[in-house]
This record gives C-alpha cells, sequence and structure tokens, in this order.
C-alpha cells in the first residue's frame, strides 16, 4: 500500500484456495475473493476495511473465523459468493451478515447501535435445530423448523438490536403471513 491508491489482496484461479494468514492486514486493504470454486480459511482472518464477493464461496469455522473489524464493510455477496460458516462483526453500526450454504444465500442482518467494540457472530445453518435445540415451543408459535435455523450471538455488549433474516426462493419458509421469528431461550446453567 502506497500513496493514495487502495491495495487489494485478490484470491482468484481455478481450484479452491486455501487462506492462512499468520500475520495483520492493516489499513485500507481490500480482500476480494474471485474464484468460482472458492476458498477455505485455514486460520483467523481479520478484515480492517473492505470485503469483495465476486465469485466463489469464502469457507469458515469455529476455529478459522472470518472477522470483520468496526467500519468494515462488504460488497457484492449474492447466491454466487458468500460466506458460508461462522463470521464476527465487530462495531455499532447496522450490519448484514453475508452468509449461506450450498447454494443457498441467505444474509442476516442486526441493526446499528451500542459500542465500537460490541461482537456478534452469525451463521446460517441448513439442519433441523429441532435435534439440538428439542421441538417445544410456546403459543402462538405452531412449530419449530425442522430445515434450516440461523445462530446469532452477541459476543460482547449489552444494547438490544433488530435482527433481519431472509426469505429467498431457496428457504423452505414460503407461506410469510405464518412465519414467526423466534430465539432459543437458553436457561442459565
Amino acid at each position: 500500500e502506497s500513496g493514495n491508491a487502495v491495495s487489494t489482496l485478490e484470491l482468484n484461479g481455478f481450484v479452491t484456495q486455501n487462506v492462512s494468514v499468520n500475520g495483520t492486514i492493516s489499513n485500507s486493504i481490500n480482500f476480494s475473493l474471485d474464484n468460482s470454486l472458492g476458498a477455505v480459511l485455514q486460520t483467523e482472518l481479520v478484515i480492517p476495511a473492505n470485503l469483495l464477493l465476486s465469485s466463489g464461496k469464502l469457507v469458515t469455522g469455529n476455529d478459522r473465523l472470518l472477522v470483520m473489524k468496526d467500519d468494515a464493510v462488504w460488497a457484492g455477496a449474492s447466491v454466487n459468493s458468500f460466506v458460508e460458516g461462522p463470521m464476527k462483526k465487530i462495531g455499532a453500526e447496522a450490519f448484514v451478515f453475508p452468509v449461506g450454504v450450498g447454494g443457498i444465500y441467505s444474509p442476516l442482518g442486526i441493526s446499528g447501535g451500542g459500542n465500537s467494540t460490541d461482537e456478534f457472530t452469525a451463521e446460517y445453518k441448513r439442519g433441523n435445530p429441532q435435534s439440538l435445540y428439542g421441538s417445544n415451543c410456546e403459543n402462538p408459535l405452531n412449530h419449530v423448523s425442522f430445515v434450516e435455523y440461523y445462530l446469532l450471538e452477541r459476543n460482547t455488549g449489552s444494547i438490544m438490536r433488530t435482527v433481519t433474516l431472509s426469505i429467498t426462493e431457496y428457504s423452505f419458509s414460503t407461506d410469510l403471513e405464518n412465519i414467526r421469528i423466534a430465539w432459543f431461550d437458553q436457561p442459565n446453567s
């Protein structure tokens, strides 16, 4: 990075790429994924500025998170390019997590508020939440989905945020009049 130019670290190619970052990316560096076969994080990747998703999935894991720092933004996410696995956002600003799994892009948004050190981790899951959390629900809910769910965890911070979920042509939930958003209230242990 030099002068007024913004440098870009771009992943492109014709095979799935493995990404292992042992140092720190700082300043206004763009991180760009433009590889239709995607990339797999081998270590945590902290993005200080811009994540550009053009083509391919960025596969993460609990031990190899994608972390977007305060004021970091993304562009270009779509059914062809998103984060598959958990990702963390640090900051007070409103944010949409560009998450999905397989061929399903299913972003999750949170409203702004709080502090620049607040942290949230989000992931979209295509699976049966009942196998993990049970099928009990309270009125007026009829049942718990058995095909898809989100994990959203507030890691730090205390300000309540509004959550926005996506329903797309890939969702099994299509009866918009009868869809309700609920959360699993884990008892204190």
